[in-house]
């Protein structure tokens, strides 16, 4: 916008451990160019001018690793997360009414159901899906993302049956004596992808066009597809998107370890990007291994290239940190290396973390979406005691670099529920997740919040200044103000992306 002058009025402005202050903010050719206290003092002609009625004005959120194609699916999805469906005949009937709703949809789907968390406390089955919807595929995803179920009509477009093989990796339950498969189906999401007629790719403008309005009312204004599967087209296909305006947020694509590329960040000329690694605990066994780690990490160096490693259980993290002391022992050149995750971090754990000189990449907004499920696998003799999971306190204490994300659609969106189970640990009905790990507000707002313009970022919030890209987002209260148990509920009020408004609710 050559020229053009935005100007925000009535606008406090968002300080880091200080309460906001009274001002007004210029935004032109899609940088902060003055950051005045108080109202404006010079005129300013040509310029188009914002009532912000008071709102609260801070840095755009980031959310370094989510799945937008995936949250774009969820959202035009059946909702059959926990708030939605409380049993199997709940969740019949959100597929049924989904189906009667959308008659032209080839494939009925429903997303977020909690195996825990239905009165069952079982997987649904081909059977139960069958009664929801028998005349076209049906097809449920859990909300981890890493559990399918399949009616009849699905698995036989899929072509899954009795003798059918597995996939490397993936899991077909079946059905006692007969073989059959039950319907349920683990770690098989690309596969699915491959042989279900309305593949993800085949919507990508539908569901981007969805999930960046999704980011934006949640004043997200850049994010990370953090896909393991992710190849070398996939750049292209969010910089169309991107240019296209179908997706607004700033996008960066991370590139799946076997595809040999690093991603770039759209828009920009950066050659180097981030590398994703999959980094999983069968049976006992890590794939990849560690040599393969090492392998991957000397490749990354050699290309410039930040390496993330998605580790979810503790041994998994205490491979990525034993892997980086190899290399280094080795004597190669170590690139950026980022955990994705680190779900499961007991005090020794955290130690590795910060001897390793790695940074940590995880969901607050887990401990309100899944801590009570976290809680019903620890009763029933399974799982991790609660004061090892996401311990920010203990982070924050040995000194581990830090920073949140949302995995949406598998966490929520909204950076402020996140903000807010940092700061109390409590789950979605109310209980609390080890008390002893909770930070103080602040602190869990610069998780989110980091210097505009560190590609990095880190745990330091610089605050608003003149010359940053201005993308903002104005809230209707500032989290420092409120009771920690309602920052989850905080509205956000506009977002700005590049100087512009691209998302308003005022």
């Amino acid at each position: 916008m050559d020229g053009e002058r935005l100007i925000l009025e009535c606008v406090r402005i968002a300080r880091p451990g200080l309460p906001p202050l009274e001002g007004t903010v210029v935004l032109e050719d899609g940088l902060i160019s003055a950051v005045q206290h108080g109202r404006l003092r010079d005129r300013v002609s040509n310029a188009e001018r914002v009532d912000c009625r008071g709102g609260v004005l801070f840095p755009g959120f980031e959310d370094p690793h989510c799945h937008p194609l995936a949250l774009g699916s969820a959202l035009l999805s059946a909702d059959c997360r926990p708030s939605a469906v409380p049993d199997i005949a709940g969740l019949r009937r959100a597929l049924t009414n989904w189906s009667a709703e959308n008659p032209g949809e080839p494939i009925v789907r429903g997303s977020g159901y909690d195996e825990l968390a239905l009165r069952e406390g079982r997987h649904p089955d081909r059977g139960d899906l069958d009664a929801a919807v028998a005349d076209r595929p049906v097809v449920l995803t859990h909300s981890s993302g890493h559990a399918h179920v399949l009616n009849t009509a699905a698995l036989r477009l899929a072509g899954i049956t009795a003798a059918t093989d597995e996939p490397d990796g993936g899991y077909i339950d079946r059905e006692p004596g007969s073989g059959e498969p039950s319907g349920l189906l683990l770690e098989m999401s690309q596969w699915l992808d491959e042989h279900l007629t309305d593949s993800v790719a085949g919507k990508a403008d539908r569901y981007a066009r969805a999930a960046s309005t999704e980011f934006l009312r949640n004043g997200v204004t850049s994010v990370t597809d953090a896909g393991h599967l992710n190849d070398v087209r996939t750049p292209a296909i969010w910089e169309r998107l991107a240019s296209s305006q179908v997706f607004v947020p700033r996008v960066t694509a991370m590139i799946g370890y076997r595809a040999g590329a690093p991603s770039r960040r759209t828009g920009e000329a950066s050659e180097h990007g981030t590398v994703k690694v999959m980094l999983t605990l069968t049976g006992g066994r890590l794939e990849p291994g560690i040599e393969t780690l090492v392998e991957i990490i000397a490749g990354a160096s050699k290309a410039g290239s930040e390496v993330a490693v998605h580790a979810v259980e503790r041994e998994a993290i205490m491979a990525v940190c034993e892997t980086v002391r190899s290399a280094r022992g080795r004597g190669l050149g170590l690139p950026a290396v980022r955990i994705e995750h680190a779900s499961e971090c007991p005090a020794e754990v955290s130690r590795a973390l910060k001897a390793a000189g790695v940074k940590v990449v995880t969901q607050p907004g887990f401990i309100f979406a899944r801590g009570d499920r976290y809680l019903t696998a620890r009763t029933r003799g399974h799982g991790v005691p609660a004061r090892y999971l996401y311990p920010f306190r203990r982070w924050q204490s040995d000194g581990v670099p830090v920073v949140a994300s949302s995995d949406a659609p598998f966490g929520p969106v909204s950076p402020l529920v996140g903000i807010g189970a940092a700061a109390t640990r409590r789950t979605t009905t109310g209980k609390t997740l080890a008390p002893s790990e909770r930070i103080p507000v602040a602190d869990a707002m610069k998780l989110y919040l980091r210097a505009s313009g560190s590609p990095e970022g880190g745990p330091a919030w610089l605050g608003l200044n003149a010359g940053q890209p201005a993308d903002l987002a104005l809230l209707d209260s500032d989290p420092q103000e409120v009771a920690a148990t309602a920052i989850g509920r905080i509205k956000c009020l506009m977002t700005v992306v590049s100087g512009q408004v691209a998302w308003t609710g005022l």
